[in-house]
């Protein structure tokens, strides 16, 4: 047992390249639809608790029919989703991963388990649920446009975080085990948290950065994809698509606002960008999702 927990264990100066944040919560009935989710590079984790109705999820590889009581991880690829016309569920969805993108425990293949097994994970999610309603009762499922100041903040970290915990605890019951952080130049690791938390609206300035690592954009490119598998641009371009698809998939903003939120300045640049990364209309994906 010693060994096995000494194997987990992980440094405190990699604990600070975590990077947690809930992107969406809700419990409530969810309309009867089928379609493909497509999994883009980065994608955050998802997880459900079925309350009432079933749901069909299929991979190329795997199908899964989940039914109430259980809780479900989604695979971390491309799936096919139905649910019948009762279908309700808690859904979450969340970041907990590494500042390279690697989430700190996969869910490649799904993750279901029963929820008499882990009732702590919805014992915690109750009151994560209520504290994001209670300050932010309109946004829905973007979470990303919300702000708060930082006595709010950390009172709603700390809601996350219970969670979180539980989380971990469950999947290291399972039999998971967490993923590390990668041995990185620590100028890369610095580069990847200032595009993590520079701000989408803004254009990047790949000069401005390679900079202030004391190195020319070349370099700066070289060496962020040998350690993250992609360029400093392709990098800032993902985390920009993502943003775009979770604000797509709520009601709050108009297509044009999340242009505008996301840096573009008028709405057919971003749905050129948009189409050119997904495949349709920035249109065409909400009325999908």
């Amino acid at each position: 047992m010693g060994d096995k927990n000494s194997q987990l264990k992980i440094p405190l100066t990699d604990w600070a390249s975590l990077t947690c944040a809930l992107i969406w919560i809700y419990d409530s009935r969810v309309p009867s639809a089928a379609y493909r989710r497509n999994i883009a590079s980065g994608q955050e984790s998802v997880a459900w608790f079925v309350r009432q109705g079933e749901a069909t999820v299929r991979t190329a590889k795997q199908e899964w029919r989940v039914r109430p009581g259980e809780w479900f991880f989604l695979p971390e690829t491309d799936y096919w989703q139905d649910f019948t016309q009762d279908f309700e569920i808690l859904s979450i969805r969340f970041k907990a991963a590494w500042v390279t993108g690697t989430p700190i425990f996969h869910h490649r293949d799904g993750i279901r388990l029963k929820g008499e097994d882990y009732p702590q994970l919805e014992n915690k999610a109750t009151p994560l649920r209520r504290a994001f309603a209670k300050h932010f009762p309109n946004q829905g499922r973007n979470l990303r446009a919300a702000s708060a100041a930082p006595g709010l903040y950390f009172k709603l970290q700390r809601s996350l975080m219970s969670w979180l915990h539980v989380y971990a605890e469950t999947l290291l019951a399972e039999g998971r085990v967490p993923t590390r952080l990668s041995p990185t130049d620590p100028r890369m690791l610095t580069v990847a948290r200032y595009l993590e938390n520079w701000p989408l609206r803004e254009a990047l300035n790949e000069d401005e950065l390679a900079g202030q690592m004391n190195l020319s954009t070349r370099q700066l490119s070289r060496l962020y994809l040998n350690d993250f598998g992609k360029t400093p641009i392709r990098y800032f371009n993902d985390r920009k698509l993502l943003s775009a698809k979770s604000a797509l998939e709520g009601q709050e903003n108009t297509v044009k606002e999340i242009a505008f939120e996301h840096g573009f300045k008028s709405l057919s640049h971003f749905s050129t960008w948009f189409r050119k990364q997904c495949g349709q209309s920035p249109r065409d994906y909400r009325k999908a999702h």
